[in-house]
C-alpha cells in the first residue's frame, strides 16, 4: 500500500476529518489534502507527527510493503 492510500485509511480509520488530522500534525489541511493524493512528500520532522497522530511506526508509514491495520 502506498503512503498516500495509508494516510487516507489509517485518518478515516481514526474518525479524524483532513483539518482535525492537520491540526494534530501542525500542517495545514491542503498539506493532508497533499498527502493523500500524493501530490506532495511530508518534511521528515511531519512524517514523525503523522505516525503518532495515526498511531503507527514511521517505517509502517513509508514503506510499501508493509500493510497497515
Amino acid at each position: 500500500m502506498k503512503f498516500s492510500d495509508k494516510v487516507l485509511y489509517l485518518r478515516k480509520k481514526k474518525g479524524l476529518t483532513q483539518q482535525e488530522l492537520a491540526t494534530l500534525t501542525h500542517v495545514t489541511q491542503g498539506a493532508i489534502q497533499g498527502y493523500e493524493t500524493g501530490r506532495i512528500v511530508p518534511h521528515p520532522n511531519t512524517l514523525i507527527q503523522l505516525s503518532k497522530a495515526l498511531n503507527v511506526s514511521t517505517v509502517d508509514l513509508i514503506d510499501n510493503e508493509r500493510t497497515v491495520n
